[in-house]
Protein backbone atom coordinates (compact mmCIF):
# COMPACT_ATOMS: atom_id res chain seq x y z
CA UNK A 1 0.00 0.00 0.00
CA UNK A 2 2.86 2.37 0.84
CA UNK A 3 4.50 1.97 -2.57
CA UNK A 4 1.13 2.54 -4.32
CA UNK A 5 0.52 5.79 -2.40
CA UNK A 6 4.04 6.95 -3.25
CA UNK A 7 3.60 6.30 -6.98
CA UNK A 8 0.18 7.97 -6.95
CA UNK A 9 1.60 11.05 -5.25
CA UNK A 10 4.40 11.34 -7.78
CA UNK A 11 1.98 10.88 -10.63
CA UNK A 12 -0.39 13.54 -9.33
CA UNK A 13 2.61 15.84 -9.08
CA UNK A 14 3.39 15.08 -12.70
CA UNK A 15 -0.12 16.09 -13.71
CA UNK A 16 0.29 19.42 -11.94
CA UNK A 17 3.72 20.03 -13.43
CA UNK A 18 2.71 19.17 -16.99
CA UNK A 19 -0.73 20.76 -16.91
CA UNK A 20 0.36 24.38 -17.41
CA UNK A 21 2.56 26.35 -19.78
CA UNK A 22 5.19 28.91 -18.91
CA UNK A 23 8.91 29.60 -19.00
CA UNK A 24 11.16 26.51 -18.55
CA UNK A 25 12.29 25.53 -15.07
CA UNK A 26 14.87 22.99 -13.91
CA UNK A 27 13.84 19.43 -14.80
CA UNK A 28 13.76 16.50 -12.40
CA UNK A 29 14.49 13.13 -14.00
CA UNK A 30 13.76 9.84 -12.29
CA UNK A 31 12.81 6.22 -12.92
CA UNK A 32 9.66 4.90 -11.35
CA UNK A 33 7.36 1.90 -11.78
CA UNK A 34 5.21 2.07 -14.89
CA UNK A 35 1.56 2.09 -13.81
CA UNK A 36 -1.70 2.12 -15.74
CA UNK A 37 -2.23 5.79 -14.84
CA UNK A 38 1.21 6.82 -16.10
CA UNK A 39 0.84 4.74 -19.28
CA UNK A 40 -2.51 6.37 -20.03
CA UNK A 41 -1.09 9.82 -19.37
CA UNK A 42 1.84 9.29 -21.75
CA UNK A 43 -0.05 7.47 -24.50
CA UNK A 44 -1.62 9.13 -27.53
CA UNK A 45 -4.89 7.36 -26.72
CA UNK A 46 -6.08 6.34 -23.25
CA UNK A 47 -8.24 3.54 -24.61
CA UNK A 48 -5.58 1.70 -26.66
CA UNK A 49 -2.34 2.99 -25.09
CA UNK A 50 -0.93 3.89 -28.49
CA UNK A 51 2.62 5.21 -28.64
CA UNK A 52 4.02 2.91 -25.94
CA UNK A 53 6.48 1.47 -28.47
CA UNK A 54 8.34 4.82 -28.41
CA UNK A 55 8.79 4.76 -24.63
CA UNK A 56 12.08 3.66 -23.08
CA UNK A 57 11.36 1.08 -20.39
CA UNK A 58 13.60 -0.69 -17.87
CA UNK A 59 13.38 -3.91 -15.91
CA UNK A 60 13.19 -3.83 -12.12
CA UNK A 61 14.69 -7.01 -10.71
CA UNK A 62 16.97 -9.66 -12.18
CA UNK A 63 15.24 -12.47 -14.09
CA UNK A 64 16.82 -15.89 -14.62
CA UNK A 65 15.24 -18.39 -17.01
CA UNK A 66 16.44 -22.00 -16.92
CA UNK A 67 15.63 -24.97 -19.14
CA UNK A 68 17.00 -28.50 -18.89
CA UNK A 69 16.75 -30.97 -21.75
CA UNK A 70 18.58 -33.94 -23.22
CA UNK A 71 19.88 -34.76 -26.66
CA UNK A 72 21.15 -38.06 -28.02
CA UNK A 73 23.58 -38.69 -30.84
CA UNK A 74 25.54 -41.58 -32.22
CA UNK A 75 28.59 -42.13 -34.37
CA UNK A 76 31.01 -44.80 -35.52
CA UNK A 77 34.64 -43.92 -34.93
CA UNK A 78 37.38 -46.28 -36.15
CA UNK A 79 35.03 -49.22 -36.05
CA UNK A 80 33.72 -48.40 -32.59
CA UNK A 81 30.09 -47.42 -32.14
CA UNK A 82 29.53 -44.52 -29.77
CA UNK A 83 26.17 -43.44 -28.30
CA UNK A 84 26.10 -40.08 -26.57
CA UNK A 85 23.50 -38.84 -24.10
CA UNK A 86 23.95 -35.12 -23.47
CA UNK A 87 22.28 -33.23 -20.63
CA UNK A 88 21.93 -29.54 -21.52
CA UNK A 89 21.01 -26.63 -19.25
CA UNK A 90 20.08 -23.40 -21.02
CA UNK A 91 20.22 -20.26 -18.89
CA UNK A 92 19.00 -16.80 -19.88
CA UNK A 93 19.79 -13.89 -17.53
CA UNK A 94 18.16 -10.47 -17.77
CA UNK A 95 19.96 -8.14 -15.33
CA UNK A 96 18.26 -5.56 -13.15
CA UNK A 97 17.67 -2.20 -14.91
CA UNK A 98 18.05 -3.70 -18.40
CA UNK A 99 16.57 -1.27 -20.96
CA UNK A 100 13.71 -2.73 -22.96
CA UNK A 101 10.94 -1.91 -25.39
CA UNK A 102 7.21 -2.66 -25.63
CA UNK A 103 6.74 -4.32 -29.03
CA UNK A 104 3.00 -4.64 -28.56
CA UNK A 105 0.31 -3.65 -26.07
CA UNK A 106 -2.90 -5.64 -25.80
CA UNK A 107 -5.95 -5.59 -23.55
CA UNK A 108 -8.28 -8.48 -22.80
CA UNK A 109 -11.17 -7.60 -20.53
CA UNK A 110 -9.56 -6.07 -17.41
CA UNK A 111 -6.00 -7.21 -18.19
CA UNK A 112 -3.47 -5.00 -20.02
CA UNK A 113 -0.46 -6.82 -21.48
CA UNK A 114 2.91 -5.38 -22.50
CA UNK A 115 4.97 -7.70 -24.75
CA UNK A 116 8.58 -6.75 -24.04
CA UNK A 117 11.77 -7.15 -26.10
CA UNK A 118 15.11 -7.13 -24.27
CA UNK A 119 17.31 -7.61 -27.33
CA UNK A 120 17.47 -6.21 -30.87
CA UNK A 121 16.84 -9.69 -32.27
CA UNK A 122 13.46 -9.80 -30.52
CA UNK A 123 12.08 -6.58 -32.02
CA UNK A 124 10.48 -8.40 -34.96
CA UNK A 125 9.26 -11.40 -32.97
CA UNK A 126 5.65 -12.37 -32.44
CA UNK A 127 4.01 -11.99 -29.03
CA UNK A 128 4.59 -15.65 -28.18
CA UNK A 129 8.35 -15.15 -28.35
CA UNK A 130 8.40 -12.20 -25.95
CA UNK A 131 8.16 -11.91 -22.17
CA UNK A 132 4.78 -10.65 -21.03
CA UNK A 133 4.09 -8.09 -18.29
CA UNK A 134 0.57 -7.21 -17.19
CA UNK A 135 -1.53 -5.00 -14.94
CA UNK A 136 -5.22 -4.52 -14.19
CA UNK A 137 -6.99 -1.77 -16.11
CA UNK A 138 -9.15 -0.87 -13.10
CA UNK A 139 -6.11 -0.37 -10.83
CA UNK A 140 -4.45 2.94 -11.86
CA UNK A 141 -1.51 2.38 -9.49
CA UNK A 142 -0.90 -1.26 -10.41
CA UNK A 143 2.59 -2.19 -11.66
CA UNK A 144 3.19 -4.06 -14.92
CA UNK A 145 4.62 -7.30 -13.52
CA UNK A 146 6.19 -10.33 -15.19
CA UNK A 147 3.58 -12.97 -16.01
CA UNK A 148 4.33 -16.67 -15.48
CA UNK A 149 2.56 -19.85 -14.44
CA UNK A 150 2.61 -21.07 -10.88
CA UNK A 151 0.98 -24.18 -9.48
CA UNK A 152 0.56 -23.99 -5.69
CA UNK A 153 0.65 -27.79 -5.51
CA UNK A 154 4.00 -28.00 -7.31
CA UNK A 155 7.04 -27.84 -5.00
CA UNK A 156 9.59 -25.16 -5.90
CA UNK A 157 13.23 -24.92 -4.88
CA UNK A 158 15.39 -21.91 -4.06
CA UNK A 159 14.47 -18.77 -5.99
CA UNK A 160 12.26 -20.66 -8.45
CA UNK A 161 8.83 -19.00 -8.75
CA UNK A 162 7.13 -20.85 -11.61
CA UNK A 163 7.46 -21.34 -15.34
CA UNK A 164 6.74 -19.58 -18.63
CA UNK A 165 6.89 -20.19 -22.35
CA UNK A 166 9.62 -18.29 -24.18
CA UNK A 167 10.42 -18.78 -27.87
CA UNK A 168 8.57 -22.08 -27.98
CA UNK A 169 10.22 -23.63 -24.92
CA UNK A 170 9.25 -23.88 -21.26
CA UNK A 171 11.62 -22.24 -18.78
CA UNK A 172 11.78 -22.13 -15.01
CA UNK A 173 11.47 -18.57 -13.69
CA UNK A 174 13.82 -17.47 -10.92
CA UNK A 175 14.23 -14.17 -9.09
CA UNK A 176 15.19 -13.11 -5.58
CA UNK A 177 12.60 -11.93 -3.05
CA UNK A 178 8.83 -11.59 -3.07
CA UNK A 179 8.57 -8.53 -5.34
CA UNK A 180 7.83 -9.58 -8.90
CA UNK A 181 10.04 -8.16 -11.64
CA UNK A 182 8.20 -5.22 -13.20
CA UNK A 183 8.66 -2.37 -15.65
CA UNK A 184 10.15 1.03 -14.89
CA UNK A 185 9.75 4.20 -16.91
CA UNK A 186 12.07 7.21 -16.99
CA UNK A 187 10.17 10.44 -16.49
CA UNK A 188 11.25 14.03 -16.66
CA UNK A 189 9.18 16.27 -14.40
CA UNK A 190 9.24 20.02 -14.82
CA UNK A 191 7.74 22.48 -12.37
CA UNK A 192 6.35 25.58 -14.08
CA UNK A 193 5.14 28.84 -12.62
CA UNK A 194 2.70 30.69 -14.90
CA UNK A 195 1.83 34.28 -14.00
CA UNK A 196 -1.21 35.58 -15.89
CA UNK A 197 -1.88 39.31 -15.70
CA UNK A 198 -4.51 41.38 -17.46
CA UNK A 199 -5.16 45.10 -17.07
CA UNK A 200 -8.75 46.29 -17.34
CA UNK A 201 -9.01 49.91 -18.55
CA UNK A 202 -12.63 50.53 -17.64
CA UNK A 203 -15.56 51.78 -19.70
CA UNK A 204 -16.37 55.41 -20.53
CA UNK A 205 -19.99 56.18 -21.23
CA UNK A 206 -20.43 58.65 -24.07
Amino acid sequence: MHRMLHVTGVFLGMLIFLGCKSSPAPEIESRMPLTVAIAQRLSTSDSSLRGMDRLQLYLFGRITLEREHSETSQEIDHGVGRMINEHIRDTIIIPDRTPCLAINVDQKDNDIFFYIAFDESEKSNENGNLLKFSSKADNPDGFFELQFNHNDDEPLSGDEKGSLNYKGNTYKVKYVGDIKPHLLVQLTLQNKDTPNMDVLHGIIVK
